[in-house]
């Protein structure tokens, strides 16, 4: 039974091999490997806190008033080239330009305009800076470039705009006269208004239109009035329609206009004198008392207010006239008497030979007024007050043919023949004070300023300095 004994002990060995195997299985074992997602296999891993790097935003610099007022000049300057391209000879000689701030939003409008044709027809392009003060877009309610002379275009090239300022609204509203020419057949005086600010347009206020045709009754030329939708009214609604609207401005904005070669003939001094052009503007804006009149006293003379064209006209006949320059002195008297007696009639019948405007010309504080010829221009006369009194001064022909922002006046007379002065009243009297002339004419020139003469180089280094900045010219 040897075999038997073998059998068994085989069997005990590989039993205890099989436990021994088992336990050493069990003291080795291996956890098994979990698979889990990115975010949770993140979540595990203990990190340092993180730190997150902003990127800084580069500091916003506020631009000074200064810096604000060259950043828009420079802008102004690329829209006079731009828009200069695409005129004809015509309208280019009949081009002026001018800088404002209609809507007072700190952003500067950039307005070019030519009044052309027999019919004194206006074109013109409003532009406006942008708030980056890098660019500007041309204002499309007032882009009257390549308009059908049919729809008509305010007359803009003024030097006093008026009108009312809507707080609610935001809005600043202008109103200008639109006249038209048709021939020697009919005579149109449109009223339009303009507004900038939140409401932006063009809108007729009231038109007045004189036709070529006697009324057999009153033995007068016939017009006919109408409202702003074009709805007839009689001749008195008609002037209580435009008195009440003047009774109710309370914003005057003075502005200058400078013509379009000068800006292009000297580009190394343009952005001064669109520098000079843009300060020299006035806006103000008036509380209207209950009569809607400015007061005249002498205390609001002091503090600079205007003497208004109601004013004048009101007194035209308790003014000192003088005439600089006898020659017509009667007959040219009389007919500044009879334009101030009856201007109100020639508002309506659109036949205003002078324009009016106010400025500060003997530059005592107090602004005047002063009419200009609308057909040459010239200034025909000035009308200031001291105290209680009212001066007239009278011109003719070619003497003021132009004046500059500190109130030098030009006059010229030949060929290259130029007078440079001022004129004030002093002690109840006009009087000229001469500040330079100049007379190219052959066979010798001569130049002088202050009465002594000087190199033609030292006179035109004296015209650039002084005369930068025309208020018409």
């Amino acid at each position: 039974m040897e075999w038997v004994r073998d059998m068994f002990k085989r069997m005990v060995a590989v039993i205890l091999i099989a436990l021994l195997l088992c336990g050493c299985a069990k003291t080795e074992s291996v956890e098994p490997v979990s698979v889990v997602s990115t975010s949770e296999s993140v979540e595990s891993i203990e990190t340092e806190p993180e730190v997150s790097a902003e990127i800084e935003e580069p500091e916003t610099v506020e631009l000074t008033e200064e810096e604000k007022l060259a950043a828009q000049i420079a802008v102004a300057e690329q829209v006079i080239d731009e828009y200069s391209e695409d005129l004809d000879d015509l309208m280019r000689e009949h081009c002026f330009c001018t800088l404002t701030d209609f809507d007072q939003n700190g952003r500067l409008e950039i307005v070019l305009a030519s009044c052309v044709g027999s019919g004194r027809y206006t074109y013109f392009a409003i532009y406006e800076v942008n708030d980056d003060y890098k660019t500007a877009k041309i204002l499309e309610e007032f882009d009257y470039r390549n308009y059908n002379e049919s729809e008509s275009a305010p007359d803009i090239i003024i030097h006093e705009w008026q009108g009312v300022y809507d707080p609610e609204s935001d809005t600043y509203k202008y109103y200008l006269w639109d006249n038209e020419v048709e021939g020697a057949r009919i005579a149109c005086a449109r009223l339009k208004e303009l507004s900038f600010g939140e409401k932006k347009g063009i809108k007729n206020y009231c038109l007045g239109i004189t036709r070529d045709e006697i009324d057999p009754e009153t033995g007068l030329l016939v017009s006919q009035y109408y409202d702003a939708e074009h709805n007839e009214i009689s001749k008195k609604e008609y002037e209580k329609r435009i008195a009440d609207l003047k009774d109710s401005y309370n914003v005057a904005y003075a502005i200058g206009w400078e013509w379009l070669g000068n800006l292009q003939e000297d580009k190394d001094s343009r952005a001064e004198k669109l520098t000079e052009l843009y300060k020299w503007q006035n806006f103000e804006l008036i509380e209207n008392d209950d009569s809607g009149r400015e007061d005249l006293s002498d205390e609001n003379q002091k503090n600079g207010s205007v003497l208004t064209l109601n004013d004048v006209i009101g007194k035209y006949t308790q003014i000192n006239w003088y005439e600089f320059y006898e020659y017509g002195k009667q007959s040219f008297t009389s007919s500044v008497w009879d334009y101030l007696d009856h201007y109100n009639e020639m508002m309506d019948a659109d036949y205003k030979f002078f324009d009016p405007f106010y400025y500060d010309f003997d530059r005592d504080g107090v602004k005047d007024v002063i009419f200009v010829n609308k057909e040459y221009p010239t200034i025909e006369f000035f009308v200031t007050k001291k105290g209680n009194d009212y001066y007239g001064a009278i011109y003719h022909g070619r003497q003021a043919v132009g004046m500059f922002s500190n109130g030098i006046i030009l006059s010229e007379g030949g060929i290259g023949e130029a007078r440079y002065y001022r004129v004030k009243v002093v002690d109840g009297k006009w009087v000229e004070e001469e500040l330079a002339s100049s007379d190219y004419d052959y066979p010798e020139e001569k130049f002088t300023i202050g009465g002594e003469t000087v190199s033609r180089n030292e006179f035109e280094a004296w015209v650039e300095e002084n005369c930068k900045v025309s208020v018409f010219y």
